[in-house]
Formats: C-alpha cells, sequence, structure tokens
C-alpha cells in the first residue's frame, strides 16, 4: 500500500463552500469537548446551518458566518451565529447581540438597502461570547434562557 501525505490547509485558499464544511467540522470539534454533538443540515432550516445538542437535551440553532453578521431575516427565528475569530468562535444570540450593535449600522446602506451588515471588526464587548479549547465553559447567552 502507498502512503498518501496531506498537508494543512490554507484556509483562504479554499472556496466558499470548503471554508464553510471547515468552520463546521472546526466548530462541532470545539463544542463536541462541552459535550455537544453538532448535527449538519443540509438546507437551511429556519435560518440555521446546524443544530447544537448539548447532553442536557437543549438544542440551540446555529448560522455559521465568516465574521460577525446580522441580518434582518434572522430577527425573531431564536438563531445563535457563529463565526471563527483567532483561535476560536464567536457564539452568539443574533437577537441579543444585534441589540448592542445596531446603533453602528443601522444608518448604513448595507443595513439599510439589503437588511444586512457584517465586519471583521473586533469588539470587546463581543467577547462574553468567545469559546475556545481554553474556555472553561460553553455558554450560549440569551434572554430567552432568562
Amino acid at each position: 500500500m502507498i502512503a498518501k501525505n496531506f498537508k494543512r490547509v490554507i484556509y483562504l485558499d479554499l472556496n466558499n463552500k470548503q471554508k464553510e464544511n471547515y468552520n463546521f467540522h472546526r466548530l462541532a470539534s470545539l463544542l463536541a469537548t462541552f459535550g455537544f454533538n453538532c448535527l449538519w443540515l443540509n438546507d437551511d432550516v429556519k435560518g440555521a446551518d446546524l443544530l447544537a445538542l448539548s447532553k442536557e437535551g437543549d438544542v440551540y440553532k446555529v448560522q455559521l458566518k465568516g465574521r460577525i453578521s446580522f441580518d434582518k431575516k434572522y430577527i425573531g427565528k431564536e438563531i445563535y451565529i457563529a463565526c471563527p475569530i483567532d483561535d476560536g468562535y464567536y457564539i452568539y444570540f443574533h437577537d441579543e447581540a444585534l441589540e448592542l450593535f445596531v446603533d453602528r449600522f443601522n444608518n448604513t446602506k448595507s443595513w439599510m438597502d439589503r437588511g444586512s451588515y457584517s465586519t471583521n471588526t473586533k469588539y470587546g464587548y463581543m467577547e462574553k461570547y468567545f469559546l475556545n479549547e481554553e474556555s472553561e465553559y460553553a455558554t450560549f447567552h440569551s434572554t430567552l434562557l432568562s
């Protein structure tokens, strides 16, 4: 048998579908360390790309994005956004985080014309949504959980 070697991929060299697959598997692996099982959905279900199921039976609808993103179509859908940042992910309840950001972009052409806004900028108040291998807890923030 002949061995075949594979080099680590360069994320920026991947196409959009490959990036989505890559991000799903990295996120699913990270959440698995906190007892989650992640299920990929072949078609968006109420805006979700995946379901994150906790070992206690909680189910979270998650939309994968390449960066911090907001969209009017997600408002009221009880959806979480997960986006890679540095060595981990921001995982935030869309409507809750929207309250933190909306004053920054509600008058932008993107938000007014397309109903969406995204940014690569890191904001200090997003830290509570950050999760990586060093995190002690995975926290799904939401006013729904109150």
